[in-house]
């Protein structure tokens, strides 16, 4: 099987990752590959045939740009048997099928769902969004006037207009697109879910793989003995991730047991984050690490980790799925989670994590003062059944073989 992937993305943290990582399985599994991207291709196993295109955005301009260099790419798809997108370029869709070669994108967060994601109101997709069928007319626009009120405190009126308006018809390709395809990826049931509600003519197409589950080998860790509670946070230091509630909530834990600790990777790189740190009186409870590329956070992330308990994950926000939480998880950590979206499917309350309504800061100082309670022994096994249920079901292999059946059904249906 040989196929061509569209990646805009292999390098950066998180999707570029996920990306990456199916790469190199893939051509472990023998899948003979052509990758399309504007991004410096390090690391890659040596089967691998690069092209490299121009940088490409991921909004509606697109669109414009693949017509412009779809031609100088046909003689080297001549003899691709698919092509697989495994975020945002979905306008390479199009162009396949008029080459009559089967198509398959995955959908790993939320933007081709909800092309308004960046208007939420109050860190949380809107009900009346233009993708939630049961809203009226008059609702939705109300909703989306309050929403584009709120983010010009934050941004120029006129991004945020302009934003809104080429919304529609990225809106407009990306459903063409979806329905062109062959297959759909859903990085989890909560992706599938999303298609469901948006683009129920495309629910027979979709198939979920965990995709957000691949990521380099990580080791157990030894948990190193200490009478303090140790919490680490891996996740970007953004609103919606819920950084500034776990910190608020924090401040509220420690004055009742000042036994607690926090690390906070990425933390070092934002001004907002120390000035709340300094203003709480927090400076000798939180430690703040700088933003790590993934070549050093994964060289690094072992021995972060092996001096914390439990990784907190508080998106205040459906997250697709948070690759942090496999990750800790992989390492022998249990994960305190908002228990909504891809964290709930990874997370089982009790066994190897821990649930909390991150939304409510005063809930959120009663977990941690109940895991602060806990005996070091208990977190210590929900740490190892965590790693087990990676191991278990979160296995690369099977992950990765479960993406090329998804493959060869297309290939199939397209009589390829």
């Amino acid at each position: 099987m040989k196929i061509a992937i569209f990646a805009d993305n292999i390098s950066w943290r998180g999707v570029g990752v996920i990306t990456h990582t199916q790469i190199e399985l893939l051509a472990k599994r023998g899948i003979d590959i052509l990758l399309m991207t504007s991004e410096e291709g390090r690391d890659l196993p040596p089967t691998v045939d690069v092209i490299k295109i121009p940088k490409i955005s991921t909004g509606f301009s697109q669109v414009v740009k693949f017509a412009s260099i779809w031609n100088a790419l046909k003689p080297s798809l001549k003899d691709i048997d698919l092509v697989y997108i495994p975020n945002m370029w979905y306008s390479v869709v199009e162009h396949a099928r008029r080459m009559h070669i089967p198509s398959v994108i995955s959908v790993t967060m939320p933007w081709p769902v909800c092309y308004f994601g960046n208007l939420w109101l109050e860190h949380k997709p809107c009900s009346g969004c233009i993708w939630y069928h049961k809203a009226g007319q008059i609702q939705l626009i109300s909703k989306l006037l309050k929403c584009m009120t709120i983010k010009a405190k934050k941004f120029k009126p006129v991004a945020v207009s302009s934003m809104l308006i080429s919304s529609f018809p990225k809106g407009y390709f990306i459903e063409r697109a979806l329905r062109k395809s062959d297959r759909i990826v859903a990085i989890s049931e909560t992706v599938k879910k999303w298609l469901t509600i948006r683009y129920p003519a495309v629910v027979d197409k979709i198939q979920v793989v965990h995709l957000g589950a691949l990521f380099p080998p990580l080791p157990y860790v030894q948990p190193t003995q200490d009478r303090r509670l140790r919490l680490l946070y891996m996740s970007a230091p953004d609103e919606e991730k819920g950084i500034f509630n776990l910190i608020k909530a924090f401040s509220i834990a420690v004055r009742s047991d000042n036994a607690i600790t926090l690390t906070v990777l990425g933390g070092a790189s934002s001004p907002r984050l120390k000035e709340l740190i300094t203003k709480l009186g927090l400076a000798n409870y939180v430690t703040l690490m700088p933003w790590l590329p993934p070549q050093e956070y994964f060289k690094l992330l072992p021995d972060i980790v092996s001096r914390c308990d439990v990784v907190v994950v508080p998106s205040l926000y459906e997250d697709a799925w948070a690759g942090v939480t496999t990750q800790a998880m992989a390492l022998g950590r249990p994960v305190l989670v908002n228990p909504i979206g891809g964290l709930k499917e990874q997370v089982k309350e009790g066994f190897n994590g821990y649930y909390c309504d991150c939304s409510n800061v005063t809930l959120f100082a009663r977990k941690i003062l109940e895991l602060r309670a806990l005996e070091k022994e208990e977190i210590i096994k929900a740490g190892i059944r965590a790693r087990e249920v990676v191991s278990r079901t979160y296995n690369p292999v099977k992950i990765i073989d479960q993406l090329i059946d998804v493959f060869k059904e297309a290939l199939s249906e397209n009589e390829h």
